[in-house]
């Protein structure tokens, strides 16, 4: 039951941030200055830009922007289809693996400025899971030490 709350928590954190946003997000199909789009592997009808947008074209023609939702911990996604079948996709992971090489083959891609709306390719680099959590910890993301719930001790008593 405590995941449950947890995960409630971190989305009501999110959710009025998500609804400002998502009232600026461009969903114009006309590309942004700068733009670059690329097929997303395995998904014909879909492109993804450096911008962290994604569009789908139809079979009768049509070309939409794709609404990103909001996961429960506060990044966005969106949701796929291929054989009529859904799959849903972050939009930072989609954005890295088009547009960010990856040669030391790290398994995440972090936020450098710790926005999770920013999915823009500038402002993601492949990382691993320790590097994702001590930028997290440095840039305030994430408690440590006593401020953490899971801390048993505070920081008296570790240096003690």
């Amino acid at each position: 039951m405590r995941n449950k709350e947890l995960d409630r928590q971190r989305y009501e954190k999110y959710k009025p941030i998500y609804d400002e946003w998502i009232k600026l997000y461009p969903f114009t199909t006309e590309s942004l200055d700068g733009e670059i789009w690329k097929p997303i592997p395995d998904y014909e009808d879909y492109h993804c830009s450096n911008f962290g947008r994604v569009k789908r074209f139809y079979k009768n023609g049509n070309v939409k922007i794709l609404k990103p939702a909001l996961t429960k911990d506060g990044y966005l996604r969106v949701a796929l289809y291929k054989n009529g079948k859904q799959k849903n996709f972050r939009l930072n992971v989609l954005v890295g693996k088009l547009f960010i090489p990856n040669p030391l083959n790290k398994p995440e891609v972090n936020h450098e400025d710790g926005c999770k709306f920013n999915n823009h390719v500038s402002n993601l680099i492949w990382s691993t899971d320790v590097e994702n959590k001590r930028h997290a910890v440095r840039t305030g993301l994430k408690k440590s030490g006593e401020d953490d719930w899971h801390a048993k001790l505070n920081n008296e008593q570790v240096i003690y």
